[in-house]
């Protein structure tokens, strides 16, 4: 596929079994039994139970869910699918979400990518990434999944109502987070020391677990008035912000699960993401518009920056781990570098044939990672905007993909019910 880069002038609790080796590199788990009949339930508190019912979905996708099949469980490897041949990029047609589009006219402090200024440079070929290995344990399309601060575990999101623990190295399911009343799970974060998750959910709670035991912590109730589409930790762990569909930022006190502080966002629009920048005085938001907006930590809207410039609502932003650049992503089928000080347009990141969902930085910075409904994730210089690698093997939309710790791989997650663990050297 051609790739372009543009310059901008102006801009869910049970444990999860061990895996049987049936062939080189193709892992398969025995079937699932029921709860009572074996020794791999963990205890859990009064919270433990079933995934609940239906509900919102989270900003980017449609409402389905898919049943289980007998693939649940199943970790193939590097040049297998399943144990039918290799791994291809399937061909089922991608899905393709309408742009939302804005008029938001009358703005101040905004800061635009001029389509009339652009400057593109000639469309490149990207290298096929190397999958290491696949896996499966979700019965419905998977949302999220992020690395422990460590990168021995990576943490995925679900429809079904669950979250998951996967052993980085191995593949191998390492527990099940479930809760009664927990719906379709849409983001998940882990703390720095690497002992806790926080997971949001359609159901407008937030939940932090034990990421040894798998176990409930608690429960932040009413977090939202409709779904919570994303959670993170700040301050060196000792808070959780939440942002949700009711266009409100939410701050919580991790320890005693209260909550410090609500800020709504102008208007009360949908927010897709919000990120805290490393110095904890501001953040960024991005909504169903196509702008992101920077505020000051309180929410002051004097003190907001818009940065304008995508053709389509934007997913998801986020800051590097300097804070001198942000990254977006939108159903314009782009990503874009902005920096985070003046609101300028650094890079347009062109390639893709769909919705982009997701797109983060790597831990130093020089790259970044972009999962599209392309069914591709896409690996790119940060600094040049060049596609270094593509990731091909999902068989439908690429939720999220998030780089380990050291840089050397990326954990991407689909609505296949999969999770591919790249090389990315």
């Amino acid at each position: 596929m051609g790739l372009g880069l543009v310059g901008c002038n102006s801009k869910r609790l049970r444990r999860g079994r061990s895996f049987s080796l049936l062939r080189r590199n193709t892992f398969v788990a025995p079937e699932p039994s029921n709860a009572d009949d074996d020794g791999d339930n963990v205890e859990t508190d009064s919270h433990g139970g079933g995934g609940g019912g239906g509900g919102n979905l989270s900003q980017n996708s449609p409402s389905r869910t898919q049943s289980g099949d007998d693939s649940d469980g199943v970790m193939t490897g590097t040049s297998q699918r399943l144990s039918q041949g290799t791994i291809s990029s399937g061909s089922r047609k991608p899905l393709s979400l309408p742009p939302l589009m804005r008029e938001d006219k009358n703005k101040t402090n905004v800061n635009s990518a001029s389509a009339t200024s652009m400057n593109t440079t000639p469309a490149t070929n990207s290298k096929p990434a190397k999958c290491l290995f696949e896996c499966r344990g979700h019965t419905s399309e998977i949302r999220h999944a992020c690395y422990s601060p460590g990168g021995t575990y990576f943490v995925s999101a679900s429809a079904d109502h669950t979250a998951r623990i996967w052993d980085a190295s191995t593949g191998t399911c390492t527990a099940t987070l479930e809760d009664d009343g927990m719906e379709i799970v849409t983001s998940v974060s882990c703390s720095q020391e690497g002992q806790r998750v926080v997971s949001a959910s359609s159901d407008g709670n937030v939940r932090l677990w034990d990421m040894q035991t798998g176990k409930l912590i608690g429960t932040f109730k009413g977090a939202h008035n409709f779904g919570v589409n994303s959670a993170i930790f700040t301050e060196g762990d000792a808070h959780i912000m939440s942002a949700g569909e009711d266009g409100t930022i939410c701050t919580w006190d991790a320890a005693t699960l209260s909550r410090s502080s609500t800020v709504k966002a102008d208007n009360g629009i949908f927010l897709t993401s919000a990120s805290l920048h490393p110095d904890g005085t501001r953040v960024i938001t991005s909504r169903k518009d196509s702008a992101l907006r920077v505020s000051s930590r309180s929410g002051s809207v004097d003190s907001a920056m818009i940065m304008d410039g995508h053709n389509g609502f934007v997913n998801s932003a986020c800051y590097s781990s300097d804070g001198s650049r942000a990254l977006s992503a939108s159903v314009d089928n782009t990503a874009r570098i902005w920096d985070a000080s003046t609101g300028e347009c650094l890079l347009t990141c062109l390639g893709h044939g769909d919705a982009v969902h997701d797109a983060s930085f790597s831990a130093n910075g020089r790259r970044f990672v972009t999962a599209s409904a392309d069914r591709t994730a896409r690996i790119w210089d940060a600094s040049t905007g060049e596609c270094l690698l593509t990731c091909l093997g999902h068989d439908d939309v690429v939720s999220s993909a998030c780089f380990s710790p050291d840089g050397s791989h990326v954990v991407s997650s689909s609505w296949d019910t999969s999770l591919c663990v790249w090389e990315c050297i």
